[in-house]
């Protein structure tokens, strides 16, 4: 079922009607919430669309015929409407107050401010009143173009979405002419069979186990190239430049911000991670923690800690990490053999970087053999991670899997990480004079 951008919250059936067909006409699929005497305002929408609302029309009085004297009893509704259904992390967001009582605003807009969670709050909130509308409907559609191009921003990212589902589309469609040629039609047994090849392609024998994942590591590298390469820029450029401000040559972000958009770009910390897939960072097992196991594996403790610039005053402020090291396709598909991991050393960034004007730079300078992440935040803290090639140990698979994942590196991190560790490691030796 498809996710609408476009959410009605009201108690009035006729006024829910009215506002999706102005919607309609602007081809605005829109989702009615009718809040009636059972209605329950923690559960009006179900966070996996909520997380896709970009404009929520509300009416601002939603308590029918229990009106109250206090307007503060229909703020608290909404605002539990609004604790329910817009989850932290949803995204950005226009509340439009579809209401009779537009004196009202400015204390709505207070009552919301103090009582809800900064990341529950739309970017601002308009209103629209009723009564010319309820009047005269056909000046309703103009009313809500109008209004929505005010927020050139929400309209900027519900175009980027829509033109990414319809790069996914533009796949599928192609999917579905393979399917006519391998299984002779684009019937179940064609759109099957191509589905099961392009599986296979990917993982080989262990797609039986992740078909979704190794369809979507074929499919999802043609929905990007699709979005990107796209020959109807044009249509979207108006638009983005009003949206998009580029900053100027000195401009440069807050060392914080850089960090959290780093995070953002280039970690995830999901609640549940694979510890033996490319990628993902756990922490190095507590038995190794002791200096004996240690040393049994990685040789000198006194070498280790040097060479990832640590030292007494910061070593037991660092964390070992493990990371998973071999090609994407042995991750893929299963390769036998013992799992190759490499050492790392995770710090706040201060460990070893020291402000240096309006940037950070290095305290000291690391070896060749060590790729250092850039900033990101985790756990409210700005970190570095440090991996090294010259620090590699192997695990059975199954002692591979009782590892406990910290957070994953993304694919364009991981690939910059990748590319230094084969690169350092093939470097030629040659005698010069």
């Amino acid at each position: 079922m498809a996710k609408p951008k476009y959410v009605i919250i009201e108690d009035n059936a006729d006024h829910i009607r009215l506002l999706m067909r102005a919607l309609a006409r602007a081809g605005r699929a829109s989702l009615p919430i009718e809040v009636g005497e059972a209605f329950d305002p923690s559960n009006a929408l179900d966070p996996s669309n909520a997380r896709r609302v970009r404009v929520m029309f509300c009416d601002l009085h939603l308590l029918g015929t229990q009106s109250s004297s206090d307007p503060k009893a229909h703020f608290a509704l909404l605002a539990a409407i609004i604790d329910g259904v817009k989850p932290a992390g949803g995204g950005p967001w226009l509340l439009v107050l579809w209401t009779e009582h537009v004196e009202e605003l400015e204390a709505f807009r207070d009552y919301l401010n103090s009582s809800l969670d900064k990341a529950l709050l739309p970017v601002d909130i308009v209103p629209l009143p009723k009564a010319p509308y309820l009047a005269d409907e056909t000046k309703l559609p103009g009313a809500v173009d109008t209004l929505i191009a005010g927020f050139p921003g929400i309209q900027a990212l519900t175009d980027w979405e829509e033109s990414v589902a319809d790069a996914v589309a533009e796949t599928l469609s192609t999917l579905t002419d393979l399917a006519s040629h391998i299984g002779g039609a684009p019937d179940k047994e064609g759109i099957n069979r191509s589905l099961g090849f392009i599986a296979a392609a990917a993982y080989g024998k262990h797609a039986e186990i992740n078909p979704f994942g190794a369809v979507t590591a074929v499919l999802a590298p043609l929905v990007s190239d699709r979005l990107i390469n796209a020959h109807d820029h044009e249509k979207h450029g108006e638009l983005w430049k009003k949206v998009v401000r580029i900053p100027g040559k000195n401009e440069r972000l807050p060392a914080p911000d850089a960090a959290r958009l780093n995070s953002m770009l280039h970690i995830e910390a999901a609640a549940k991670l694979d510890p033996v897939r490319r990628g993902t960072v756990s922490e190095l097992p507590r038995d190794f923690q002791g200096w004996a196991l240690f040393e049994d594996i990685f040789g000198d403790r006194t070498e280790a800690v040097n060479h990832f610039k640590l030292n007494a005053e910061n070593l037991y402020q660092s964390s070992w990490r493990l990371l998973p090291y071999r090609a994407p396709c042995d991750d893929d598909q299963g390769r036998p053999g013992p799992l190759q991991f490499v050492l790392a050393a995770e710090a706040e960034e201060v460990t070893w970087f020291k402000v240096d004007g309006d940037r950070m730079k290095p305290k000291e300078d690391l070896s060749a053999a060590i790729w250092c992440s850039p900033a990101y935040e985790r756990d409210k803290r700005t970190m570095r991670l440090l991996v090294s090639s010259y620090y590699t140990i192997a695990f059975p698979k199954a002692r591979a899997q009782q590892l406990k994942p910290v957070f994953r590196l993304r694919e364009q991190i991981l690939g910059d990480l990748t590319f230094h560790l084969h690169a350092h490691a093939a470097r030629p030796g040659f005698v010069l004079f």
